[in-house]
């Protein structure tokens, strides 16, 4: 098993590095170029009681309007990445024997069920550890059966 959680960190390091490349792009194409400097000076001035002096208009200039569509598609990937390191941190904890509970906050929307079997098949070759009634028991708050270290 520490075969898998070692290949399953990979994975995460690996999504999640492509999410920071994403948000690099996106912030790349807000703003015109060479206006970074300019964007923060006028964001980290404040006034007596801490409030930003300059608001979103002040800062509308240096934006690229016409880069939308573009940085839209990018969010829209980064989003689908976001879907993937939560399903794959919620396996990695799984297999390390976490209650669901101390992984994430229980109030949200709970990970699918199927897709993090799914995870699991492909991290043991189409021989899963657990089926998806204990992967749905454990979302609810149950343990999961031990398994021994392959």
């Amino acid at each position: 098993m520490k075969t898998q959680i070692e290949a399953l960190r990979k994975d995460i390091k690996k999504l999640v590095d492509q999410s920071l490349e994403f948000r690099r792009q996106i912030h790349d194409l807000a703003w015109k170029a060479g206006s970074a400097a300019d964007v923060q000076a006028l964001r980290s001035k404040r006034d007596g009681q801490g409030h930003r002096i300059h608001g979103k208009k002040a800062v509308k200039a240096f934006r690229r309007p016409e880069t939308g569509s573009d940085r839209n598609e990018l969010n829209t990937r980064k989003n689908g990445l976001r879907f993937d390191i939560r399903h794959h941190l919620c396996v990695l904890g799984m297999l390390r024997g976490r209650a669901y509970a101390k992984i994430e906050s229980p109030s949200g929307g709970r990970p699918e069920t199927g897709y993090l079997h799914c995870l699991l098949s492909g991290c043991f070759q189409g021989n899963p550890p657990y089926t998806e009634e204990q992967i749905q028991s454990w979302l609810q708050g149950e343990s999961l059966p031990h398994k021994e270290a392959a």
